[in-house]
């Protein structure tokens, strides 16, 4: 299992438009891609302008895919709201009890 961490900045006053819109599109998105598992977003406990985002994935060619093929969709829905570029890391999972989604068939 590979975990995709995605930390951005996001503009001033603009967490709660942030937030509606990775809840109502790009959830939804994620939900349909081959090898998803589930998403953790957070936002920082002082600097409410500051999210990190954590997807799960089956494997790491899963995760490229979707990069590939939707990452900049997604970026163009929110880039509006962003401040910078958002920084993108691959973890390796060794361990986790969260209970996740099955993967969408490929």
């Amino acid at each position: 299992m590979l975990a995709r961490h995605i930390e951005v900045d996001i503009q001033p006053n603009k967490y709660k438009e942030f937030k509606s819109l990775f809840d109502r599109e790009i959830v939804s998105i994620l939900k349909r891609q081959p090898g998803f598992m589930g998403t953790i977003e957070m936002v920082h406990e002082t600097r409410g302008d500051h999210a990190v985002t954590i997807t799960l994935w089956k494997s790491k060619a899963d995760a490229e895919n979707y990069h590939k093929r939707e990452f900049a969709q997604i970026m163009e829905i929110v880039k509006p709201l962003l401040v910078g570029t958002p920084s993108v890391e691959y973890y390796n999972v060794h361990f986790t009890d969260m209970k996740l989604e099955k993967p969408a068939a490929a």
